[in-house]
């Protein structure tokens, strides 16, 4: 089964973890059935700790020591359209779910498309940050098998084994390396 795994900046997260933040903006949505689960990682960005109200707060404390980690996971049951061009302020009914200013939301959006405004809700904050490493690629040819290492693709009318590693170009099974640029697909 899919899943997503979202890069978020650590300002951002600290306001998930809070539940201040409980509307994720982005310029595209991925092709899930909807509810769909998406993982936390905490960017290793800047994260100035000055601008929060409460240093001693345990979200604070966790998203500091988290960075670079992924540190909880939300269910998403869908998404908003919005759009924002030519500098018109943005119509939205959940303006101060997202945090975010109108302001901003402009100089976010890409001319002639909408934003993305993707619901957090069902928040489940890890004890332990899990690392990278621990998530993978989905199998992009068909169906998985108990192993790391193994995938089945479909190959004709019957079904062939592949390994990740001997494809072209593939990440088939593969675990992540490096965060996704702003989110990507991964096993559940």
């Amino acid at each position: 089964m899919k899943a997503v795994l979202i890069a978020i900046n650590p300002k951002w997260v600290e306001l998930i973890l809070r539940g201040i933040k409980t509307i994720e903006v982005r310029k595209t949505f991925p092709n899930l059935d909807e509810p769909f689960v998406v993982y936390i990682y905490v960017t290793k960005g800047a994260f100035d700790i000055t601008l929060c109200d409460d240093l001693n707060a345990a979200s604070v404390q966790l998203t500091e020591r988290a960075r670079g980690k992924v540190v909880g996971e939300f269910v998403c049951k869908g998404d908003e359209e919005v759009w924002c061009d030519n500098g018109i302020q943005a119509y939205y009914g959940n303006k101060e779910e997202t945090c975010v200013s109108d302001f901003e939301l402009r100089l976010y959006a890409t001319k002639g498309k909408p934003l993305h405004f993707w619901n957090i809700s069902d928040l489940k904050i890890y004890d332990q940050p899990k690392e990278l490493g621990e998530f993978k690629f989905p199998c992009q040819r068909g169906y998985n098998d108990a192993s790391n290492a193994w995938c089945y693709r479909e190959k004709g009318a019957s079904l062939a084994m592949c390994k990740y590693n001997d494809m072209k170009n593939s990440r088939c099974n593969a675990y992540l390396t490096r965060p996704p640029q702003s989110w990507c697909y991964v096993e559940a």
